[in-house]
């Protein structure tokens, strides 16, 4: 249609035989290479402010108020279970993402930072580590 959005902002050719699909509001997911994958997460952090990672367990949006590389400061992130319903919120001073390509799992390092469960529990904690399975791609 004329005047419309195109649907896709653009595609990435990762390696042989494997692109990705880098959709306005979402991160490229898959088995490419990680540090390709991890660059556009973060090229998207800068452009965007948000960035929206669709893993097997739910999503996660992560809201930094910046960044400084590939580190996020004072990050909101909200983590959603598969059927889309909010399972908790997390606050930190510092977060940092990336992929590890040969597990096919997003992992996700909290630093200073409080969570609530969806229960209304919160907790704090110094240091964390997140580890999400991403989908594979058919």
């Amino acid at each position: 249609m004329e005047g419309s959005e195109p649907m896709y902002a653009g595609i990435l050719s990762v390696s042989l035989c494997s692109a990705l699909l880098l959709v306005p509001d979402r991160a490229p997911i898959g088995e490419e290479k990680s540090p390709d994958v991890e660059t556009a997460w973060y090229d998207q952090l800068q452009r965007e402010g948000r960035l929206t990672i669709d893993t097997r367990e739910g999503k996660i949006v992560f809201l930094p108020k910046n960044t400084a590389g590939r580190k996020m400061m004072e990050v909101t992130i909200h983590l959603y279970d598969a059927t889309q319903k909010m399972t908790g919120i997390c606050w930190s001073n510092e977060a940092e993402i990336r992929l590890d390509a040969g597990k096919n799992q997003m992992v996700m390092d909290l630093r200073d930072g409080h969570i609530m469960q969806a229960d209304g529990s919160i907790g704090f904690t110094e240091s964390r580590t997140w580890v999400r399975s991403m989908p594979t791609r058919k």
